[in-house]
């Protein structure tokens, strides 16, 4: 699990230099636990002024079995997210 959390780091880091670069980015994390709870409930208690998350843009069936990660923190989130879909 340490090995799993480390290299989830590092992959988190290099986008985050390559992707983001020119951007303030102010705090990036890796946590676990059930999405979109653990997203909503970091930002309440760091503060975040926003949640930034990209979405797979599923629909229909498909988002009805597998849930919505990016839905629910549009819901429960008491800060501005901006949800970018993804490539």
């Amino acid at each position: 699990l340490a090995q799993l959390r480390a290299g989830a780091g590092e992959a988190l880091a290099r986008f985050v230099r390559e992707q983001l670069a020119g951007l303030r980015v102010t705090a990036v994390k890796s946590l676990s636990g059930r999405p979109a709870e653990t997203v909503v409930d970091y930002a309440r208690d760091v503060g975040a002024a926003m949640i930034v998350i990209t979405t797979h843009g599923f629909g229909g069936l498909r988002r009805a079995v597998l849930g919505s990660t990016t839905e629910a923190i549009l819901r429960e989130a008491t800060c501005p997210v901006l949800s970018v879909r993804s490539r």
